[in-house]
């Protein structure tokens, strides 16, 4: 998953996020147990101040367990 936002995430905290699909269902990616999603952010640094200034965030997540809907 892929997504701009003015946040830069802290590094080392336990993530979950609630994703809503194409198809309007809701799921949970991440809980507070093992496998943890792995959040990578990199600073947008933009040499004029009129271009995009967000932090691009990457979640990454891979788990046996199938990733729950959320009702």
């Amino acid at each position: 998953m892929k997504f701009l936002t003015k946040d830069r995430p802290s590094q080392g905290d336990r993530y979950a996020f609630r994703l809503r699909l194409s198809d309007g269902k809701t799921r949970l990616i991440g809980s507070d147990e093992r496998p943890y999603p792995v959040v990578l952010s990199q600073e947008n640094l933009p040499d004029s101040v009129k271009d995009n200034q967000l932090n691009e965030v990457v979640v990454t997540y891979s788990s046996p367990r199938s990733i729950p809907y959320i009702i």
